[in-house]
């Protein structure tokens, strides 16, 4: 990449010293080419524009531009939720004379998009900028539709995506939600549509732009919208053709992006918090373990959308290591953010590392990629349980005696034989291979507490107390701060009612992670129970310890829905009722509501009605609904129980609740009616 120049000819000085400036964020790549800018900046004084929105703000480059382009009493909404890039940007406002024409807003942009609605500016807006997380487009793009004036640009970045939204993998979501918002803005009749390339002077970089022109009938009639592709320049079809180059280079890495881990395969949401909050507590991973963890949730983030989180982490991991895994990883992040100059220097540091390290050196690495392999594949879901194991038992076939192998072959199994529900199908422990293995990985890794964890909920399942306690107790002293090792023995405990030990080790822990969501459910957990060994549910002093506790783990985790249910319920309990029922809605409208938790709403919210609204046909309703959406979780059997108990009290089936069970059984029931 050549080095950026330090003035462009049309540039302003305050500008090229934002520009220069932002070149030396590890993330510069993000910044809006020069060359774009400008275009848009001309553009909004070819339209006479006045208000603007810029969705994705980053360091301020493109707001600047826009905010010297508007007049006077014009005015750019700057969206970012990075505090640092908008301290990055301000000075250079104030510089420029232009901080009173933008507005910052530092929150989400939908959030922003939102109250700009709310506040009646719909229809108001000349130019609207769309540059951020790319699986929101397509909530941006119509949020803006309702803002943007008739006549009015809608600019989109990124739409060709350095080719890979052409046929994009399936755990690409980023290419896919590019992908899905250009095939609906070339059948979209609001709106007449440009495709341009900017090639950057400074960089051999290429950026698509996309305008959206609302009513205004630009298009020209020899050019339908769905033949753009045929009508691709030679410059974009040399990119294609470089990036298909590079895919195939990258496919052959063995790292996190290449070991099939699918989306739909994992609870993102529990992983990332999981993996954030393990690596939160500063003493419980070092070294290469606190890497791979590192890894790991890089990748978890790439999946969930959040690339520049991703990059983060990675950059965090290569502080401190040079691995194949981590070089691996960065190659396809930078590759799914565009940046294929970035991808390609990775692909030669990995060169490089094959071809100049010794034997031995070399056989080290391999080992650390198929262990860290490993246990990424354990860490990710059940259905990658038996690849872990078969790559343990393959080192130990070599290494019989190596604690790393005999501990997570001993973890596998324990997984494995985890999985099985029903007591009289589990494992006995005389005759558990987890339980054989995890003894001998307790001789060669004795400071490994988590292997005590594992034996004792063995001994619990088999109702070897007396040393399941000996085994929990072993684990805590030896990782009173380790999260998970804490949050295991809590729950241990609560399952033996001993509700005021395990307040004890939670709280004590919660001084050292204060910001752990699971810390503050399974506390509030304690809270509810302990009430309920006192035969005092309604004790107001330990509702308000479990309220407050639910409220702060929602608070941290708002994406993990089923304790906001409890939490609504609670509220109700606090003869709250309408509190409730307004906590119990907003879950409900929640955007891609699971059907787990939809099937948990429908049941908790037919209790709340069954229970302190006594609204029996309108509980009867929601247990319904949540029996309709099939044996998805244990909610359904609880729904069942529910509806079987009303049936119970009401011998008239008054509900129809014979007819409902006999047509579920039969299959006719795909939902209720009002």
């Amino acid at each position: 990449m050549q080095a950026p120049e330090l003035q462009l000819k049309w540039e302003h000085p305050v500008l090229t010293k934002l520009r220069l400036k932002t070149m030396e964020d590890p993330w510069s790549g993000m910044m809006v080419a020069a060359e774009q800018a400008q275009l848009m900046a001309n553009l909004l004084r070819l339209i006479k524009g006045n208000k603007t929105i810029e969705i994705g703000m980053y360091t301020g480059y493109n707001t600047l531009s826009m905010a010297l382009a508007v007049p006077q009493d014009g005015q750019v909404v700057a969206c970012e939720i990075n505090e640092d890039y908008i301290n990055t940007g301000k000075p250079y406002f104030q510089e420029a004379g232009v901080e009173n024409k933008v507005d910052i807003r530092h929150q989400t942009a939908l959030k922003t998009l939102d109250e700009l609605l709310e506040a009646g500016e719909a229809e108001t807006y000349d130019f609207v900028f769309i540059d951020a997380d790319k699986k929101n487009n397509e909530n941006y793009y119509e949020k803006s539709l309702q803002l943007i004036r008739k006549g009015g640009i809608i600019a989109i970045d990124n739409v060709l995506w350095g080719g890979r939204v052409i046929n994009p993998d399936k755990d690409d979501v980023t290419s896919q939600s590019i992908d899905e918002l250009n095939k609906k803005l070339h059948k979209d009749q609001r709106v007449d549509l440009s495709m341009l390339t900017v090639e950057k002077e400074s960089e051999t970089q290429v950026s698509q732009l996309a305008l959206a022109i609302h009513y205004l009938k630009l298009r020209f009639p020899h050019t339908p919208p769905d033949t753009v592709s045929s009508a691709r320049s030679p410059l974009a079809t040399e990119a294609l053709q470089t990036v298909k180059m590079l895919e195939e280079k990258l496919k052959k890495l063995d790292c996190h992006f290449t070991w099939d881990l699918q989306k739909e395969e994992a609870d993102l949401n529990f992983l990332e918090i999981k993996y954030s909050e393990n690596l939160s507590v500063e003493t419980q991973h070092e070294g290469n373990f606190r890497q791979r963890l590192l890894n790991f949730l890089a990748y978890i983030k790439h999946l969930q959308g959040f690339n520049d989180k991703a990059l983060e982490c990675l950059e965090r991991v290569k502080k401190d290591s040079q691995g194949i895994v981590t070089y691996g990883n960065l190659a396809w992040l930078h590759h799914h953010m565009g940046n294929e100059a970035k991808a390609k220097l990775y692909l030669e540091k990995l060169s490089e590392i094959s071809g100049a390290v010794p034997g031995p050196v070399k056989a080290e690495l391999i080992r650390g990629v198929q262990s860290e392999k490993a246990w990424s594949l354990l860490w990710f879901s059940k259905k990658h349980y038996s690849r872990a194991k078969e790559i343990f038992q393959e080192a130990l076939q070599k290494e019989p005696e190596d604690r790393e192998w005999n501990t997570g072959y001993a973890f596998s199994l324990f997984h494995m034989e985890g999985l099985e529900i029903r007591e009289d199908k589990r494992v006995p422990f005389e005759e558990s291979s987890a339980v054989a293995q995890l003894k001998k990985a307790q001789k060669l890794n004795p400071d490994n507490a988590m292997i005590h964890v594992y034996l004792g909920l063995k001994c619990y399942k088999n109702k070897r107390n007396a040393e399941a306690w000996e085994h929990m107790r072993k684990a805590l002293h030896m990782a009173p701060y380790n999260l998970n090792v804490v949050l295991y023995v809590a729950k241990f405990m609560k399952k033996e009612e001993c509700y005021d030990m395990a307040l004890e080790v939670l709280q004590k822990m919660l001084e050292k992670a204060p910001d752990s969501s699971r810390l503050h459910h399974e506390i509030a957990n304690n809270y509810r129970w302990k009430a309920k060994q006192l035969q005092d549910i309604h004790n107001p002093q330990l509702l308000r310890h479990c309220v407050h506790h639910l409220e702060e783990g929602a608070r941290l985790n708002p994406d993990f829905l089923y304790p906001q249910m409890e939490l609504a319920l609670r509220y109700a309990e606090l003869k709250n009722c309408g509190k409730a029922e307004q906590k119990f809605q907003e879950l409900f409208v929640r955007p891609n509501l699971k059907p787990t938790d939809l099937q948990a709403w429908h049941r908790l919210y037919g209790d709340f009605n069954l229970y302190r609204l006594g609204s029996e046909a309108t509980a009867v309703k929601h247990y319904k609904e949540g029996m309709a959406l099939q044996n998805i979780s244990t909610e359904w059997r609880n729904c069942k129980n529910r509806l079987y108990k009303v049936l119970h009290n009401n011998r008239k089936d008054v509900y129809q609740i014979r007819e409902f069970m006999n047509s579920l059984r039969r299959g006719n029931i795909v939902g209720t009616e009002e």
